[in-house]
C-alpha cells in the first residue's frame, strides 16, 4: 500500500501533469481502480495508473524510479503507438510470456477498454466500428486469460453486458 501512495504522489507530481493531461490522469484512476475487481496485485492497480503514460510522451526513466520491475514490464507491453493497432500490437507483447504476465495485461487491458467504452458511449461518440474492434480485443483478452473466468464473466457482464448490449451481440457473431 505504501508504494500505491507514493506513486500517486509521483503520478500528480508537476511533470506527470505535464504529460497527462487532466482527463488522461482521470482515465487511468478509473481504469486502476476497476483492475480492483479483478485482481488485489499491487503490480497491476500500479501498472494501470501509469498504462498509457509513454503513449503520452511520458520518459521511461520516470517509470523507473517508482514502479517494480514487474509493473515496469507491465507497462512497456501495454505501451504502443496511436498508430498501432491495440489488437495487433498486445499479441507482439505477449508473445512469450508467462502466464501470471498475461493474466496482469489481460486485468489491465480490459478494464482500459471499458472505460474507453463506457466514456465513449456517454460522449455519444460510441460507433459500430469501436464496437467491432473491442469485441475482439476482449475476446482476444479472454481466451488469454487463465484461470477463474468467472471472474472475467462476472466483470464483463457487469461492466460491459448491461451498459452496452450490442456487444453481446458482436460477441455472439464472433463465435
Amino acid at each position: 500500500m505504501f508504494r500505491i501512495k507514493l506513486f500517486e504522489k509521483f503520478i500528480t507530481s508537476r511533470p506527470i501533469r505535464k504529460v497527462m493531461s487532466r482527463y488522461k490522469y482521470k482515465h487511468s484512476k478509473r481504469v486502476a481502480n476497476l483492475t480492483k475487481e479483478l485482481s488485489n496485485s499491487e503490480d497491476v492497480y500500479n501498472s494501470a495508473l501509469y498504462h498509457d503514460f509513454l503513449e503520452r510522451g511520458g520518459k521511461i526513466e520516470d517509470t523507473r524510479k517508482v514502479l517494480s520491475f514487474h509493473s515496469y514490464q507491465l507497462v512497456l507491453a501495454l505501451s504502443h503507438d496511436e498508430d498501432e493497432d491495440t489488437l495487433t500490437s498486445l499479441k507482439i507483447a505477449l508473445q512469450d510470456k508467462p502466464q501470471e504476465f498475461i493474466n496482469d495485461i489481460v486485468c489491465i487491458k480490459l478494464c482500459d477498454r471499458t472505460d474507453n467504452l463506457k466514456t465513449r458511449l456517454d460522449e455519444d461518440r460510441l460507433k459500430r466500428k469501436y464496437i467491432k474492434k473491442s469485441t475482439k480485443l476482449i475476446q482476444y483478452l479472454y481466451d488469454s486469460f487463465e484461470g477463474d473466468k468467472s471472474i472475467l464473466d462476472s466483470f464483463i457482464e457487469k461492466h460491459i453486458f448491461s451498459i452496452i448490449p450490442k456487444m453481446r451481440e458482436e460477441l455472439l457473431e464472433e463465435v
